[in-house]
């Protein structure tokens, strides 16, 4: 039997549910030299080497399956591990703030707040003051993004924190306005020195955070936090994992807060000292916005083990990748338009000699 080997193709936008293995290469593997679609357009290079994702998008943490967001790719097949880089993610490697990040000092204390992205090399410091984040009592320092509102999945490690009070705060805020939280949308997820991640929300009434669950005390830095916001579910889910290659853990339940939740809410990071006489240092790093991945020739791998391996997926825009394998995936493969995949196929790795253009709407089937 001989194998046809794809040049090139379009693609319009059917649903693609491949319940076996397409038999391209051995793995199995889908590697045109590009795709095009009316709408979604994914160029797909020549194989070469490049970092691979594989599909994991975790029905129990989100409800998205959007082909582009990079919050529903794992570096390892089982979901763990990094995900691939966004066009909002910030490894701090610049020696100035990015554009996207605004600073915002509502410590209650003018002067000692601050942000630094010298301090600790290509790392972010925030210095910070303030009684608390409870009740109406609401101080801190963050920095705030200006690109990310609706629904929103960001994820950042906490490298080290000072230890100005047990209870003091460092980690991710999500609020309708950073500037004047008070009897707003707020909700966030952050460590302390005692070792413990907490989920603090607005839970029923414009009364600032009034309901916190956390974890055990004796956590070890770095600590990775996670925060998800899907319009959709009408809730906030906080999550937390001690190592890169953990699986997320959720700190209480998904919870419904006060206010507009399906309105525009702003993120950001935060630190908190839990006392106006000393200034708490807390470090992040990799912050990741979860957004659409960037173009950078990632080889993209449906051959998952994890949770959502087979989750179906809808291609949402243009993306530039090493290659798509779609290996065992049992999903179905949505370009979000028309007719299917237009291709000329070959049956030499030359591309020449017996070539067959066609278009297939489905590519559940065996090729030969």
């Amino acid at each position: 039997m001989k194998r046809f080997f794809e040049k090139w193709g379009g693609l319009g936008a059917s649903r693609m549910s491949p319940a076996k293995p397409v038999p391209f290469l051995n793995p199995p593997r889908l590697i045109p030299s590009s795709l095009i679609a009316s709408l979604a357009m994914i160029t797909v290079q020549l194989p070469c080497p490049a970092q691979t994702f594989f599909w994991n998008r975790n029905p129990a943490i989100n409800n998205q399956n959007d082909f582009n967001k990079a919050s529903n790719w794992s570096s390892n097949a089982d979901g763990t591990g990094s995900r691939p880089l966004s066009a909002s993610d910030d490894a701090f490697t610049a020696d100035g703030l990015g554009a996207a990040w605004t600073p915002i000092d509502y410590d209650n204390d003018a002067g000692t707040g601050g942000y630094s992205l010298l301090t600790n090399t290509d790392q972010l410091t925030l210095d910070a003051r303030g009684a608390d984040v409870f009740g109406l009592t609401n101080q801190f320092y963050a920095l705030k993004r200006g690109d990310l509102h609706g629904d929103v999945d960001v994820t950042v490690k906490v490298v080290s924190q000072t230890n100005t009070n047990a209870a003091a705060k460092a980690g991710i805020m999500l609020t309708e306005d950073f500037a004047s939280p008070n009897g707003k949308t707020f909700a966030y997820v952050a460590v302390r020195p005692n070792g413990t991640v907490e989920f603090g929300r607005d839970g029923s009434a414009p009364t600032g955070i009034e309901t916190v669950d956390s974890t055990g005390a004796g956590l070890v830095l770095p600590i990775w936090l996670r925060m998800v916001r899907i319009h959709s579910y009408q809730d906030i889910r906080a999550y937390y994992k001690t190592t890169l290659n953990g699986n997320w853990i959720q700190i209480g339940n998904a919870a419904s807060i006060y206010g507009s939740i399906t309105g525009p809410l702003e993120v950001g990071l935060f630190a908190c000292s839990r006392n106006i006489g000393a200034t708490v240092t807390a470090v992040f790093d990799d912050f990741q916005g979860g957004t659409r991945i960037n173009n950078s020739g990632y080889d993209l791998s449906f051959a998952g083990t994890g949770s959502g391996a087979d989750v179906n997926s809808v291609v949402t825009a243009d993306l530039n990748t090493g290659s798509l394998d779609f290996t065992g995936y049992a999903g179905a493969f949505d370009f979000g338009r028309i007719n299917g995949l237009a291709a000329t196929y070959y049956d030499r790795l030359s591309f020449w000699n017996n070539g067959i253009t066609r278009v297939d709407p489905d590519i559940n089937f065996t090729w030969g």
